[in-house]
């Protein structure tokens, strides 16, 4: 997939059991542009802390999938996900570094 020239900001919310439908996502970070992902509903959800690391990771690896960044937005339940040539500059204790 190819960009438009213009890269835009895409907003996703994640909702209880449906984090792995992520293909919207991808499809939109192919084609260059940003996505804006709110984990509120699914946070408010989760059975446990093993299907927040499971959707954590699964975000991870598209990120790292499409060459492009992940990083969570302070302290927020927003992450921003970007496609490759994009770099998020971010703190060292940032918990959700694609890299380590």
């Amino acid at each position: 997939l190819e960009s438009k020239g213009e890269i835009e900001i895409v907003s996703f919310d994640i909702m209880g059991q449906s984090y792995f439908e992520l293909n919207p996502i991808e499809k939109e970070i192919l084609n260059g542009n940003i996505a804006l992902v709110n984990l509120e509903s699914f946070l408010n959800k989760a059975y446990d802390e093993r299907e927040i690391i499971r959707l954590l990771d699964k975000l991870r690896g598209l990120a790292k999938r499409v060459g492009g960044d992940i990083a969570q937005i302070g302290e927020t339940s927003y992450l921003l996900i970007t496609p490759k040539h994009v770099r998020i500059r971010k703190r060292e204790e940032e918990f959700i570094n694609p890299s380590s």
